[in-house]
């Protein structure tokens, strides 16, 4: 390929990444409803007594025991392979695979993090999202 050639190929595949990158409005409208599920989320647990009183270092704070939480994350995230594992339907939702519920699961219980410890999750997603478009396949050299 001379250098014509390569130029061509190199413009069409930085614009084809271009067309991934989410638009402003496309990333507002994702923070948006992001963050008001995720409120409901921990509105939620928090009614059903996941965040008990010792987490609470406030009225609308908590003393967040992160290591619990990440523990917690683990466990949905092994539910879900072992639902993928076992072709399971899930117990709650059964017309739906305990693998897809189990990834529910995980990310309901990182909004309900997010919003307990205040963290921009939403908006990091976005940034993530396009710092990976820059990134060489398999993020240079990764097996899998």
């Amino acid at each position: 390929m001379d250098d014509k050639q390569s130029k061509l190929v190199t413009d069409a595949v930085d614009e084809k990444i271009k067309a991934l990158e989410p638009s402003q409005r496309q990333a507002k409208i994702f923070c948006e409803a992001f963050h008001a599920i995720a409120r409901l989320c921990h509105e939620t647990s928090a009614l059903k007594g996941f965040w008990k009183s010792e987490d609470r270092g406030g009225p609308t704070t908590y003393e967040v025991d992160v290591p619990k939480r990440i523990a917690l994350l683990h466990t949905e995230v092994s539910e879900a392979f072992e639902g993928y594992r076992s072709d399971l339907a899930d117990d709650h939702l059964p017309d739906e695979s305990m693998f897809s519920v189990e990834l529910a699961d995980v990310i309901i219980r990182i909004m309900d993090m997010s919003i307990a410890m205040n963290l921009n999750v939403e908006g990091l997603v976005i940034r993530k999202m396009v710092y990976n478009i820059t990134r060489p396949p398999m993020h240079g050299g990764k097996k899998f």
